[in-house]
């Protein structure tokens, strides 16, 4: 049952995608600017500038859910433009490699958007009063770490969803480049 829900090859296969172009492997500095950029910046922003999301949650969990819909979208569409690139540019391997990769950045994103939409609503949620939290003697320190760790997920999960939405930007327009 789990095996229906089980994302991993989602999140395996667009980590393969980040990679030099014409070598094999995973390129170290580019899993870094992905991933560890956004968590560098999400710990500066939540430990050291103590920057907060209340007020804005309800504008962000709008512009991720239109741009995770649009995504959806985007994601039918990518067969028929597959198909396009294999026949019109059988020849050329980069834009049939990003082709083929373009499916598992979309799909992957999709996964950000709705991850990051869950976590933007629980971190709405006020920790401090009526919950079984209140009630422990430790429940303030306890409530600031959970809510500071729901702070920088999220600040991660924006930072890895805008990232990723240049780097689908990026390899579109490499596959609809009309030139060869």
């Amino acid at each position: 049952m789990i095996s229906k829900i089980n994302v991993s090859s989602i999140i395996t296969a667009h980590i393969r995608t980040i990679r030099i172009v014409g070598k094999k492997g995973v390129d170290l500095w580019g899993v870094f600017f992905f991933f560890g950029l956004p968590a560098l910046i999400a710990f500066l922003f939540v430990f050291y500038f103590n920057l907060k999301l209340e007020g804005h949650i309800s504008d962000l969990l709008t512009a991720v859910s239109i741009i995770g819909g649009f995504l959806f979208n985007l994601l039918a569409m990518i067969y028929s433009i597959i198909e396009k690139v294999k026949e019109k540019f059988p020849e050329n391997a980069v834009k049939n490699v990003y082709a083929k990769e373009i499916h598992s950045n979309i799909a992957f994103n999709i996964l950000l958007a709705m991850l990051c939409s869950l976590l933007l609503i629980i971190y709405s949620f006020d920790f401090n009063t009526n919950t079984l939290l209140s009630k422990l003697s430790y429940s303030i320190l306890l409530c600031n770490t959970l809510h500071n760790c729901l702070l920088w997920f999220n600040y991660f999960l924006l930072g890895c969803f805008f990232l990723n939405l240049l780097m689908i930007l990026k390899r579109i327009f490499i596959i609809l480049e009309n030139n060869d």
